[in-house]
């Protein structure tokens, strides 16, 4: 029995042991198969990757107007010290001889006491008409010698010592003499009264009544309100489209439109191109082009806020060119490529740069009614779609 059992136990654990195993085993597989086979697939999505959104500028091809623009800094375009050529006391000042005071042209902006001068004036006259009085009496003494020689030699002539003819001479040059100090005493007489041949401001003033300045001593300083200019500086290849009256060729400079803030208010002004200053500038290497200015275009009230030292911008006009287009500096890649957008996709063309400003290229090579984009764009390759604000498209990827 004992034996019996034995065998039973071996038989089961080396024949049905491991047949039971694999018959679970076939029957887990064939399970999984079957639930597998009922399941049904899961549907399929399309994923859309969108083109991206660009702005577009249509543009043309045409003539237009080339304006060179940059900025530059007022100044007057004179500018001098308060020099008096007759010294004395002060015995009167203008008004407006104070640091940012005004005055008209001719004015008298200070008075030096004119009593020594009238004196020397006076003196002076007195002085001709006595050198007068003797080249009459000296004239007359002649007429009278030459009369007696004719008596004495008829038909001859009578010598010059005969008919003072030195005396007199000495004479004539002694009334010039006399005139001309006379002159010279008028001159110091009216020199007494300071004035200025232009309209200005007085920038710094050192004189006062009751002082007593010296002649060719400076007692301040002024600048004149008629005509005041820009120095604009500009490269060098800028300067071909700007007219200099020293040109040559009779022409007046490039207008230039200069745009200020004064007051508050943004104000335009009209001025010229009035010539080409000497030299580069030692930094920058520019060039400078003076414009100048009248600011009697402007109303009086604001005409009084226009002061050296103001920044201005400066818009020159340098003629035109025809076939060009004009677009957005920030439309211009790498200097010569512009991105057009031709049936929702981008393409590179090529252009030639006929002139650049600050804010517009004019270039040539678009081809006619160009849409040309003017977004900036991280990743950009020729012929990728994109979408513009007339259209979308979309590109379909299956996953």
């Amino acid at each position: 029995m004992k034996r019996l059992t034995e065998s039973l136990s071996s038989v089961f654990r080396w024949v049905l042991q491991p047949v039971l195993v694999f018959g679970i085993l076939i029957a887990g597989f064939l399970a999984a198969m079957g639930l597998s086979s009922q399941r049904e697939a899961p549907p399929r999505s399309e994923m859309t990757v969108y083109a991206p959104l660009v702005r577009t500028l249509a543009v043309e091809a045409g003539e237009r107007a080339v304006v060179v623009e940059s900025n530059g800094t007022l100044r007057a375009r004179t500018r001098i010290d308060l020099v008096p050529q007759v010294g004395g006391e002060v015995v009167s000042i203008h008004p407006g001889l104070r640091a940012g005071g005004r005055f008209a042209a001719g004015e008298v902006l200070f008075t030096v006491d004119p009593v020594d001068y009238e004196l020397a004036s006076m003196q002076a006259s007195a002085e001709v008409q006595a050198a007068e009085t003797a080249l009459v009496t000296l004239r007359a003494e002649a007429d009278a010698a030459v009369e007696e020689w004719n008596e004495i030699s008829p038909g001859t002539e009578a010598p010059p010592l005969v008919a003072r003819a030195p005396q007199i001479l000495e004479a004539e040059t002694r009334v010039e003499a006399r005139r001309a100090s006379l002159r010279s005493a008028e001159l110091a007489l009216q020199r007494t009264r300071f004035r200025l041949p232009f309209a200005g401001r007085v920038v710094e003033a050192l004189v006062d009544v009751g002082e007593v300045v010296g002649a060719g001593q400076p007692v301040g300083s002024a600048y004149s309100l008629e005509v005041f200019e820009i120095a604009v500086p500009l490269h060098q290849d800028e300067l071909q489209w700007i007219e200099l009256p020293d040109d040559g060729d009779g022409a007046l400079g490039s207008t230039a439109m200069v745009s200020a803030l004064i007051g508050g208010r943004r104000v335009e002004l009209e001025g010229r191109a009035a010539r080409l200053e000497a030299e580069l500038d030692s930094v920058s290497r520019l060039a400078r082009v003076v414009v100048e200015l009248r600011p009697d275009q402007l109303d009086p009230a604001l005409a009084t806020r226009l002061l050296p030292g103001l920044f201005v911008d400066v818009a020159l006009e340098g003629g035109s060119l025809a076939g060009v287009t004009s677009i957005p500096r920030g439309a211009l890649h790498e200097g010569t490529v512009v991105w057009v957008v031709e049936e929702e996709r981008l393409h590179f063309v090529p252009v030639e740069v006929a002139f650049a400003a600050e804010s517009e290229v004019l270039v040539t090579g678009l081809p006619p009614r160009a849409l040309v984009v003017t977004s900036q764009l991280e990743v950009v390759t020729d012929g990728m779609q994109v979408r513009t604000a007339a259209g979308s498209a979309a590109k379909g990827v299956d996953s």
